[in-house]
This record gives C-alpha cells, sequence and structure tokens, in this order.
C-alpha cells in the first residue's frame, strides 16, 4: 500500500498567496493539497455558481502545472440563521462545485452546532439534515462525496475544550446514518483529544466510514493545533486504528500551526511529510 500526503493551504496562502503558497507546498514534497475555500467565500467567489466555475478552472490549471492535486476542499463553519438555511446551503452547493471542478474527491463540510444555551442534538441534527439534504444531488451528479467532520466546544468557565453535538463517533455516526451514501467521516485528531476524546478510538468507532483525517497534536490545553508528536496524542495507536478500519486514504496534515509565515512554513512543511511517511510506515506494520 501506498499513501500520498497532503495539507492545507491556508497557512501557506496567507505567508504567500494562493498561487506561490501552492507551490511550496509542492516544493515540500506533499502530494495533494486539502484546498481551503476560506479566502472564495470572503472574496465573494463562492457565493456566485459562475465565479465559482470560472475561478476555480483557472486554479486547476496552476495545479496541473506544478503537479498537484487538489483531493478534497474544506469549508469553515458556515454562517446559518436557525430560522433560514439558505445562505449556508447555497454556499455548500458551490464549494461542492469548486470541487468537482478542480477534480477532487471530497468536500470537508461542518455540520451546523447551535452554540447557545438551548442547543439540543435533536435541534442541530434536523439543521443538518436539512443543510446536507439540499447538496445531496448536486454532489452525486458531480461524483462528490461529502465529508463531515468531528466538532468540538469551548467552556469559557473552565476555559477549555468540551464536547458538543458531533464531538462524540456515536453522534456523528449517527448524522451519517440519516443522510446515507454520499456522506463519510473526517476524523479531526486535534479537536478528537481537546474534546476529551481519545482520537485512536474515534477513528475505530467511525470504522468503515472514515474516509478522511485532518492530523494534527493537541495538548488538551488549548485550541490549538500542533505538530505531530509535539502535543499528547499516541500516534501509534492512532496508526494502528487506521490500519484496523482500513484506511487508504490521504494523510492529510491540518498545518495550522505553520501560520508563523515565511521564514519556517517550508522546513516545518518537509518534517511534517517526513513525519507522514513515519505515520504511513506504522499504518503498514499494522496491516493484517
Amino acid at each position: 500500500m501506498s499513501f500520498r500526503f497532503g495539507t492545507s493551504n491556508a497557512c501557506f496562502t496567507k505567508a504567500y498567496g494562493i498561487k506561490e503558497g501552492l507551490t511550496v507546498i509542492k516544493n515540500c514534497g506533499f502530494d495533494c493539497v486539502t484546498l481551503d475555500l476560506s479566502d472564495a467565500i470572503e472574496s465573494g467567489v463562492l457565493f456566485d455558481k459562475t465565479k465559482t466555475e470560472s475561478y476555480f478552472a483557472e486554479l486547476k490549471k496552476f495545479l496541473d502545472e506544478i503537479g498537484l492535486v487538489a483531493y478534497q476542499t474544506q469549508l469553515p463553519p458556515l454562517p446559518y440563521n436557525e430560522q433560514d438555511l439558505s445562505t449556508a446551503a447555497s454556499i455548500a452547493k458551490n464549494a461542492v462545485l469548486a470541487t468537482a471542478v478542480l477534480g477532487g474527491m471530497y468536500a470537508i463540510i461542518e455540520p451546523i452546532v447551535y452554540e447557545d444555551e438551548e442547543n439540543t442534538y435533536r435541534e442541530s441534527f434536523a439543521a443538518n439534515m436539512q443543510l446536507f439534504s439540499e447538496i445531496r444531488e448536486l454532489a452525486k451528479e458531480n461524483g462528490v462525496c461529502i465529508a463531515v467532520p468531528n466538532t468540538v466546544g469551548y467552556s469559557d468557565i473552565k476555559r477549555t475544550g468540551m464536547p458538543n453535538a458531533y464531538s462524540s463517533a456515536g453522534k456523528l455516526n449517527a448524522l451519517l446514518d440519516g443522510l446515507g451514501d454520499g456522506f463519510v467521516a473526517c476524523l479531526d485528531t486535534a479537536r478528537a483529544y481537546y474534546a476529551g476524546q481519545y482520537p485512536a478510538h474515534t477513528a475505530e468507532l467511525l470504522g468503515e466510514r472514515l474516509k478522511v483525517v485532518r492530523l494534527a497534536d493537541c495538548d488538551g490545553k488549548g485550541a490549538d493545533k500542533l505538530p505531530l508528536t509535539a502535543g499528547q496524542i499516541v500516534w501509534k495507536d492512532v496508526a494502528a486504528s487506521l490500519a484496523k478500519v482500513g484506511f487508504t486514504g490521504v494523510i492529510n496534515f491540518d498545518t495550522d500551526y505553520l501560520r508563523s509565515g515565511k521564514s519556517v512554513a517550508p522546513y516545518l512543511g518537509k518534517v511534517t511529510v517526513g513525519i507522514g511517511k513515519d505515520l504511513a510506515a506504522m499504518i503498514q506494520e499494522n496491516n493484517p
């Protein structure tokens, strides 16, 4: 089994701009990029279908030129009104379209989580069924799968992470059961640990649904994502669990820790690829 290695472009883009940032990612040794769509929202591109098609078609040409694959895209948490999900649905639809134009396989779309005191799992479940049902057919028509990640809350009183609606594998599985074909799980390891979960156990509970990973470490003291081995997550256990569930996707890193900019991004990017190769070797060692 041969794994590919990927990372989000968000921090690279902030440091270098979109095209130079993607080139740096390629030069670090990554095969794939998880294209962050935050800038496309801020610029208004993702609010318009025609602009979405045009912008990402041009970006696809550049990615092809440098030999980097946009295997998946990711949206930040969507803006929503509890009585009207039309804006969130419109952005999500164009995210699916962007993924298809890029030739990607997965669109990572955050589930809606109500953060107020009246938040209930049942209410957010209904909102997510409505949101994702509106993009189901478009995703199917374009050959794009929707990857739904685990979530994490924050306690102002305890000043630490806390579980919320989709922190547990059980509740995320229940949502995916309701959504059916075309929807898979994305495991964010740092979020899982910050929410008091054990990432390796979460991976096993997600099972065959687990097709996408966002790997970063966490020390449990803050929400910052850290390079692998710089926190408290036991990576040999994560590797064993990924092997157990038959994970064969891209070993994808959430490199928020590269936000320190140009001076260290290329070096840390190359180190991250090296760590990825070590993790891939551990997964392979655990395969029967």
